[in-house]
């Protein structure tokens, strides 16, 4: 035993050191990019302007002291222009020129009133001409219609003209220009691009895009936009939960120069009934735990307060709670292209080898086997063999990556679970296999494409259901469990066993639907996961914290005590959440290695923490009742 474990840690151990330069690459992009920047939208800042009677400038530089970073400017609909916004109007031909005859009196029109500032105006007129060739300029009293190739409601919630008086504005101030295209049905994709290439060579200003609207500008061509992004160094806004027709595309398009954002719209704001301090919370959250690189806030609309007061409040607290986790607020920088090289995918290779090596060990009970050396050997060069391969398919490395996952979070889990005197020992054992494994999934995935989540890791759910069935029937064939598969079947069940059946099955059905799913966490979960947050800084995941570490520590309190031998498999189904958990917590590639590192530390001792409370618990409140009541689960 002891030879094939050492082995065992042996190969994990040069698997770790063989990842190194990978985890070394990361480190140094996450330290180098570790910045989030604020963004308001140039309405919201004028009329913050307006409410408080302080100049333009002059609320640009409170804001800019709070940490704003960035303008958005948006790019104006028909709805937007039907209320006369930038003295424009959107209607119908017929609407603003009498007479006309069809076709052209029901084409859309943009009315450009006679008041509106003529440098805006030769824009609009220059910039229609560009996206709308068809386009047709009448001169009317009043002012000058332009005549639109479309019909009226086709692009009453898309984009038509962009807001020059904005884009003028937020470009006095120097502060980088985020540019809020919305959707552009009918528009062909090189008119599209040739549109944005003139916008982008007269607003220098202009350094990151966020398409708007249900489907992005372009699509399902958006080649010619992306092509036009990068000529000027553009990126685009990888909006969270987001989703929008589209967007990947051009995302993939543009790789990687991409920058992850957040929001949270007003209608969400309203309906889920938001305090301004969990948006606080949200923001925070985003930036340290995902690595979001844009915060796009809003004031209050709702509240009796001064928006300028309120805004620059909020957005100083982010500021310093960001600063103090090491985040500083400032416009951010794309990641670099960054590749996994052939060390880490040989690291992978050798982990996945190593494992099931172990396992089939464990499965088949060998004691006393010795590993030769030429065994040690062959696994290496099979490893070695494997790494071009999997540098080459990206099937092949996402199957590794989940066996890796699902096998590296069982043998943490078991040897873990292991009887003996020296429980502590056997817990950091298991820890620490898992915590290498770990390692080397973050080095193997953790480049650009997978941090800006342009992949998902495909071995979350198969890391959660896998580890708990291997483990059983490896009980049930060791008779770690007092029975084995055959006795349990051939005699008649017991009430104590249908009850922990079933909330077995309900418990991995919710496990697996809430995975990824935050919509489905109660409100008493959120409000423990908050105070978490702010105490801890990385909060530990809820299955490891409740459940994992908990039903670990149990585990060896009912077998030193001799208790419920029938029952206590449970507990160690229940631990081998803790060690699924942190392996998933290593998949978060888009997550700081260091703060997933603190993250996984933090579950330890706290889920430990909170088992020795549960055994507390059990020993002077639950044993005297099921000495008293116990009796009727077996009968």
């Amino acid at each position: 035993m002891n030879k094939r474990i050492s082995l065992f840690a042996l190969l994990l151990l040069l698997s770790v050191l063989a990842a190194v330069p990978g985890l070394k690459n990361r480190l140094a992009v996450e330290r180098t990019h570790n910045t989030a920047g604020m963004v308001l939208e140039i309405q919201d800042i004028v009329g913050m302007a307006y409410e408080s009677g302080k100049a333009f400038p002059q609320v640009i530089s409170e804001l800019r002291e709070k940490g704003l970073s960035a303008i958005a400017v948006n790019e104006l609909t028909g709805e937007a222009l039907t209320q006369g916004y930038s003295l424009c109007g959107y209607g119908t031909a017929l609407d603003f020129v009498p007479n006309l005859s069809y076709p052209t009196a029901s084409m859309a029109a943009l009315m450009l009133n006679q008041e509106l500032d003529q440098k805006i105006k030769a824009l609009i007129l220059e910039y229609l001409r560009n996206k709308y060739p068809k386009t047709e300029v009448l001169d009317v009293p009043g002012g000058t219609v332009v005549v639109l190739p479309f019909d009226r409601t086709l692009a009453f919630d898309a984009g038509i003209v962009p807001d020059f008086s904005g884009l003028l504005l937020a470009q006095e101030t120097g502060l980088p220009i985020v540019y809020r295209p919305g959707s552009a049905p009918k528009v062909k994709s090189h008119d599209l691009a040739r549109a944005l290439d003139w916008l982008l060579d007269r607003f220098h200003g202009i350094k990151a895009i966020v398409p708007g609207g249900v489907v992005v500008a372009g699509f399902p061509d958006v080649d010619a936009v992306a092509a036009v992004l990068r000529k000027h160094s553009i990126a685009v806004a990888d909006i969270e939960f987001s989703r929008q027709i589209g967007a990947s595309q051009l995302e993939r398009a543009l790789f990687p120069m991409i920058l992850p954002l957040h929001s949270v719209t007003k209608e969400e704001i309203i309906s889920r009934r938001l305090s301004r301090d969990v948006l606080i919370d949200r923001f925070v959250r985003a930036a340290r735990e995902r690595s979001v690189r844009l915060l796009y806030l809003r004031p209050p609309e709702l509240l009796s307060v001064s928006s300028l007061d309120s805004t620059a409040g909020e957005m100083e607290r982010i500021k310093n709670r960001l600063q103090n986790l090491g985040i500083s607020t400032d416009w951010p920088s794309t990641y670099p292209l960054i590749k996994t090289g052939l060390f880490s995918y040989f690291a992978l290779a050798l982990v996945v080898y190593a494992l099931s090596w172990q396992l089939l060990l464990w499965f088949f009970a060998i004691e006393g086997t010795t590993v030769s050396g030429r065994a040690a050997l062959l696994i290496i060069i099979l490893a070695l063999i494997s790494a071009l391969p999997l540098s080459k398919v990206g099937l092949l490395l996402r199957v590794y990556g989940a066996i890796a996952a699902a096998f590296g979070a069982f043998a943490g889990a078991y040897l873990a679970l292991e009887e003996g005197d020296r429980p502590v020992t056997r817990i950091l054992r298991g820890f620490f296999v898992s915590v290498a494994v770990g390692l080397v999934i973050a080095s193997v995935f953790g480049n650009a494409w997978y941090m800006l989540r342009m992949s998902a890791f495909s071995g979350v759910k198969l890391t959660l259901l896998v580890p708990p069935v291997l483990l059983l029937l490896l009980d049930l064939r060791r008779r770690i469990h007092p029975e084995s598969l055959k006795e349990v079947m051939s005699r008649p069940p017991l009430w104590g066993e249908i009850v922990l059946f079933a909330l077995l099955v309900v418990a991995a059905g919710v496990m697996l639907i809430r995975s990824g799913n935050v919509s489905l966490v109660p409100g008493w979960e959120k409000a423990t996961r908050d105070l978490l947050e702010k105490v801890l800084i990385a909060r530990p995941r809820t299955k490891e914290l409740l459940v994992g570490y908990p039903c670990l520590a149990i585990w060896y309190y009912t077998v030193r005590c001799n208790l419920w031998p029938r029952y206590r498999e449970i507990f160690r189904l229940g631990a081998v959440l803790a060690f699924a958990s942190m392996i998933n917590t290593f998949c978060h590639f888009h997550t700081h290695l260091s703060f997933t590192l603190l993250r996984v530390f933090n579950g330890l001792w706290g889920g430990l923490l909170i088992g020795i409370l549960a055994i507390v618990a059990i020993r002077f409140l639950l044993l005297p009742l099921w000495k008293r009541w116990g009796s009727l689960l077996v009968e």
